[in-house]
């Protein structure tokens, strides 16, 4: 229940004090008296929009003297940032503090270096490259790669379009060098050779990727490749007279050098660096800064608010402070290990345990691709045909970001049903209750087995607390509940699902996505 009241007057003799109104009063509970209803709960939406205001102090003479603090847009945003996980100029301090001092000038150049892609936002510079300089597109292939995952953030989710617009069409085919292609290129020879006989197939490897930090990786232990990295970085200024700079870039680069050669494809290759992380000063803040998730601001958040009605905005940003989910990178990493844990500790890993990506380019690539990365899963254990399923198959996964109604879930599962027989899991990362109950009403040969089960809005516990004026003002300003009538609050940093209620797909989940993106075409079904 939102802390308000009316401005009537009411009394201690006609008013019945709630606990929540006053929560630490022993004198919560009086006597009503000459009434049988309540007659805050009587107001409708409307009324009570245009009557009702949040207080700081009541008093009621002597009896009661509440002090009711209001929420401010302050509150709602360190919540919303409290759940990106986001890793404070602080906390990089004290990484590059752990080292002796004589060598923390060193170790902060090197992390400046590896988090230069650190970000959703970095990816732009990657697509500029691409799309303008080689006036090209995101190399098409059945993998859960970077370049894939492009490919469906430029495709499906428009996040390139301003890039994009500027181009006259595909003339190279560009492979994003991460762990999932490099790892493909080398245990699959007809891969590689479908690569090195493509005249248009040009391999592009963002410095620091696979051996620094990547949007997709957040949660690598940096300290650890500092430390490994800082004697090769001496050894090549010792032994090559090379300054910082060339010999960080060299020792970064050096290992994925030779494996490229090693394969043979060194006359595509390209190493790149972010332009807007270079020449910039080696400081926790400015590393922070490249691996900061995409967040909301406390203006832009006062700036949605600000023209609703005193008492509606309470309770907008209660909703929000208590409701909103925002998945940042680094929270979806930290998800998806657990996710993992979860499966071993029930049994559910072994040699015949594959994943099933029924499209690349969804989420269900992006997950796959993050789950795979996060827990060190072999190329060689993804299933992307669910028609040639092999007999040692003895279990398959569906990973996912969420299950809203679990319609699209459902299908893929009848799908894999058609060939094969033994134990499918259907694992989100976040479910509703509504596609819980349905997985789990017919179980034969079926677990569901997601991160975190999460109900609906009006189902919701939250929800329930409310009176009816408040839940109805709630509604009113939701506009409409999503797909489902989910009314969820939900956003991933790649894309707002089509669950989420109107307002919040508006308002809140473009300022957590890529460009702002991801969340446009939802607003148009309403």
């Amino acid at each position: 229940m939102i802390n308000s009241i009316s401005n009537i007057n009411i009394t201690p003799q006609k008013y019945k004090q709630t606990n929540s109104f006053c929560q630490n009063s022993k004198k919560a509970d009086l006597p009503l008296q000459n009434t049988t209803q309540n007659p805050i709960q009587s107001f409708s939406a409307e009324h009570a929009r245009a009557n009702f205001f949040p207080i700081k102090n009541i008093s009621f003479g002597n009896v009661l003297k509440p002090v009711i603090r209001e929420i401010t847009p302050k509150d709602v945003i360190k919540r919303f940032n409290e759940q990106l996980n986001i890793i404070t100029p602080e906390k990089i301090q004290q990484i590059i503090n752990s080292f002796d001092e004589s060598i923390r000038p060193l170790a902060a150049k090197i992390m400046q270096r590896m988090t230069q892609f650190g970000n959703m936002e970095s990816l732009n510079e990657i697509a500029k490259h691409v799309i303008k300089k080689n006036k090209g597109g995101f190399y098409n292939h059945k993998l859960i790669d970077a370049s894939t995952i492009m490919g469906y953030l430029a495709e499906s989710k428009g996040a390139f379009v301003d890039i994009a617009k500027h181009t006259g069409g595909n003339k190279k085919h560009c492979i994003i060098l991460d762990k999932v292609a490099l790892e493909e290129l080398e245990i699959n020879p007809v891969h590689l050779e479908k690569i090195k006989n493509n005249p248009a197939a040009k391999i592009i490897y963002p410095e620091g990727w696979i051996n620094g930090i990547n949007p997709f990786n957040p949660s690598e232990n940096m300290r650890e490749k500092i430390r490994k990295l800082i004697p090769l970085v001496k050894k090549l200024q010792t032994e090559k007279g090379l300054k910082p700079d060339k010999a960080i870039g060299a020792a970064l680069n050096e290992e994925i050098t030779e494996r490229i050669k090693k394969l043979g494809l060194e006359n595509k290759f390209e190493i790149i660096r972010n332009p807007k992380a270079r020449n910039v000063r080696s400081t926790a803040a400015q590393i922070s800064k490249q691996i900061a998730p995409t967040s909301m601001k406390e203006e832009d958040l006062e700036h949605v608010v600000k023209n609703l009605p005193s008492y509606s905005k309470q309770i907008m940003l209660d909703y929000l402070l208590k409701n909103a989910d925002i998945y940042s990178p680094r929270r979806l990493n930290i998800r998806l290990k657990k996710l993992h844990d979860k499966f071993q500790r029930k049994g559910m890993l072994g040699d015949g345990t594959y994943y099933y990506i029924p499209e690349t380019k969804a989420s269900y690539g992006i997950i796959g691709m993050m789950y795979k990365l996060a827990n060190n899963i072999p190329n060689n254990k993804f299933i992307y045909d669910g028609q040639k399923i092999s007999p040692k198959v003895r279990r398959i996964i569906i990973l996912d970001d969420l299950a809203g109604s679990g319609d699209q879930l459902n299908k893929y599962k009848d799908k894999l049903r058609e060939h094969f027989s033994r134990n499918i899991t259907i694992a989100p990362v976040l479910s509703t209750n509504t596609a819980a109950q349905r997985f789990t009403k017919n179980p034969y040969k079926t677990t569901f087995c997601p991160c975190q089960v999460k109900n609906e809005l009006t189902d919701s516990a939250y929800f329930k607390s409310l009176k009816g004026y408040e839940q109805n003002i709630l509604l009113e300003e939701m506009e409409e509940m999503g797909f489902s009538s989910g009314g969820l609050s939900t956003v991933f940093p790649y894309m707002g699902p089509d669950n989420n209620n109107l307002f919040f797909a508006k308002n809140i989940a473009p300022k957590f996505t890529l460009n702002g993106k991801g969340v446009e075409e939802y607003r148009n079904i309403y």
